[in-house]
């Protein structure tokens, strides 16, 4: 459906008679966001003792700000949301379904060494390891499906799995995993979709949307779809599936992966940024986005040598889960390719954000990762840097006269935003001095903001 315009549910959301209701600012342990010990670079602790991401900026916020389940919920209504690709795209969606089910995210083993509770893990993290899980893969699917299900007063989530997998060896062309996800809340109606793409090949069941309606018919195979209990409407590659799939179930987003990397390698990405810029123009109402690959865990310190967002060929939307691997613990994983908690939790805030970007960011195609990876936007046309909107005013953390000096003539302008700086105004930043001392390195540069800021 496509009743209320992207810019009018920005604003909606950001409205300040929901103030506090759709959003949630997180305070940060300012001490974690430069040890490099707990978290990696780029990353801070907030007080709830969760990982938050806060991008390559030359110092770190002291409040990040994302969406409540509530304010999932508001963004997400009346969307279909729509995700295409390999199994780390499934883990990614498994998450975000259990989240709006339970209300919170959920935190498994990789969080061990953040609150140091090693036999603490929620139990629902089987979703997103399936190592975890020790039944077969169609109990997997069939258990799975019904955990996601809710029927509860103020929201209803019922879930589709048009799924299958050989019991005895694991052939790409045979398995099957298409889900469908619907929920009701007071806000309306959200449509999640999942299709599986492993090696470009997509199948579609007859029995299952968008060839039937959702509800349940006799002839639906119930999570063991096999070919003898399945006839496909549509069997195609992925350019088919976005031209003749997509505008079927009334999409409104799409986040699309090309599957397995020896499949797929980035000039492939490349050239596909173009097919999305081409749709798009065809398809106006649906935005698609290209959602790259988390890096290998032999890949953590370099992960822009598989996938660098400002060098597509065309100025795509991009989902980028590539730079905010980049050295991130790899406990964070539960096997070489697969993230755990943390890293989906964080990709799905990005997620939502680029459906319904927060108050001070702008509608823009690229991630904010891409940007932040050489601290300058991207080059493309249409990849126009964010301004995340961080302002505060901590308390000192040093004696009286020791505090970091800035702008002592003056500032012209409190609310001058200063570039390169995570959307920090003249004002934060002044305030944020006074928590440093006077000629330490972080108030050297502080300091450069100066020449920005000062009368």
């Amino acid at each position: 459906m496509h009743s209320v315009t992207d810019e009018e549910e920005v604003k909606h959301l950001n409205s300040s008679s929901y103030s506090g209701g759709f959003t949630s600012t997180h305070m940060l342990d300012y001490g974690t966001c430069t040890d490099n010990i707990t978290v990696p670079n780029n990353w801070c602790i907030d007080n709830d003792q969760t990982p938050r991401y806060v991008g390559n900026i030359e110092w770190p916020p002291r409040m990040i700000q994302h969406y409540t389940h509530e304010g999932y919920d508001k963004c997400l209504a009346e969307k279909t949301v729509v995700f295409i690709g390999d199994s780390r795209v499934r883990y990614q969606f498994m998450n975000l379904a259990a989240f709006l089910k339970f209300k919170r995210f959920m935190k498994c083993h990789d969080y061990i060494n953040i609150n140091q509770e090693p036999t603490h893990y929620d139990p629902e993290c089987y979703l997103i390891d399936k190592k975890m899980f020790r039944g077969s893969w169609i109990s997997w699917y069939q258990q799975s499906t019904i955990l996601l299900d809710s029927n509860e007063e103020e929201y209803q989530q019922s879930g589709l799995c048009d799924c299958f997998r050989p019991s005895q060896r694991f052939i790409p062309k045979q398995t099957y995993e298409n889900r469908y996800i619907k929920r009701s809340t007071r806000f309306g109606e959200t449509n999640l979709i999942y299709l599986q793409n492993f090696e470009n090949l997509i199948h579609l069941n007859q029995e299952y949307p968008p060839f039937t309606p959702f509800l349940q018919t006799q002839k639906r195979c119930l999570g063991k779809c096999d070919s003898g209990g399945r006839t496909n409407a549509f069997e195609g590659d992925l350019n088919a599936t976005l031209w003749n799939i997509l505008p079927s179930p009334n999409t409104t987003h799409a986040f699309i992966n090309l599957g397995w990397e020896h499949a797929a390698r980035f000039q492939q990405q490349s050239d596909f940024s173009c097919v999305i810029r081409d749709f798009e123009r065809h398809f106006p109402d649906i935005k698609l986005f290209l959602i790259s690959h988390p890096p290998t865990t032999n890949d953590l310190d370099d992960p822009v040598h598989h996938f660098d967002a400002t060098k597509l060929k065309c100025d795509a939307n991009v989902l980028d889960r590539t730079i905010v691997n980049k050295n991130v613990p790899k406990d964070w994983y539960w096997d070489t390719k697969h993230v755990l908690s943390i890293l989906n939790e964080e990709y799905n805030h990005q997620m939502v954000e680029k459906i319904c970007p927060l108050k001070g960011q702008e509608y823009n195609s690229s991630s904010r990762a891409a940007q932040e990876q050489e601290g300058t936007a991207p080059k493309n046309d249409a990849q126009v840097k964010a301004k995340t909107e961080l302002s505060f005013s901590p308390p000192p953390l040093v004696s009286s006269g020791e505090e970091c000096k800035f702008c002592e003539g003056g500032i012209f302008n409190l609310d001058l935003l200063v570039p390169d700086t995570g959307g920090n105004t003249c004002g934060s930043i002044q305030s944020m001095a006074v928590a440093h001392v006077n000629g330490s390195d972080t108030c050297t540069i502080i300091q450069k903001a100066e020449s920005v800021c000062c009368r």
